[in-house]
Parts: structure tokens; sequence; C-alpha cells
């Protein structure tokens, strides 16, 4: 995977730098919308895996006993101590890729005219 993505970003950038008419910020928008997309992909199977895993407590908990009920509480409190800061991580990352892009595309423009 890791050849992968570095396969693809090499490609990009070496067909942008071989043309003149791109300015450097073009290299870089090729390259936060690749990152882009792996970040998406990763906050979207954090937020897919979390909320399966409250739906399966849920799930299980719904003709569950007292005793039972609990013990399904504390196991959904660890599940969202251990999800919810690195959703809260990848989806600060992202936006600040998106964030990244959207400069890079304004900068490029501007050198552009």
């Amino acid at each position: 995977m890791d050849y992968y993505k570095h396969s693809i970003a090499y490609t990009i950038y070496i067909s942008i730098t071989k043309m003149d008419q791109y300015v450097p910020n073009d290299v870089k928008i090729c390259e936060n919308v690749e990152l882009k997309l792996y970040q998406q992909l990763r906050f979207e199977q954090l937020t897919s895996h979390y909320n399966e895993l409250i739906e399966l407590i849920e799930l299980f908990s719904k003709h569950a006993n007292t005793i039972r009920e609990r013990e399904l509480k504390v196991r959904k409190q660890e599940f969202a101590s251990h999800y919810q800061p690195k959703i809260c991580e990848a989806k600060r990352v992202l936006k600040n890729t998106e964030k990244r892009i959207d400069y890079n595309t304004k900068r490029s423009d501007y050198l552009r005219s």
C-alpha cells in the first residue's frame, strides 16, 4: 500500500514538474488531494467501526438483565474513550488538509495571474 501511494505521488509530481505552465503550488495541490483521500478513508473507517460497535451494544442490551446492562455500559464507555479521540484527531487533520488545498489553490491562481 505504501509503495502504491508513493508511486502515485511520484508519478503526479514528475508529470507536473515537467510542464512549464505549472507553479509549485500545483504540485502541493496534487499531493494534498491525494492525502485528503487517504485521510477521508481513515476518518470514515473509524466512524464506521465505532458506530457499528455502539449499535451492537445497544442491540445486546435490549433484553439484557441489569448486571449485563451495566457491563455493556462499561464496554460502551471503553469504546467511546478509545475511538472518540481518534475520530476527533482524524477530523481535525482532514480539516487542516482541506484548508491547505484551498490555500494552495488560491495561491496558485494568484501566481498565474
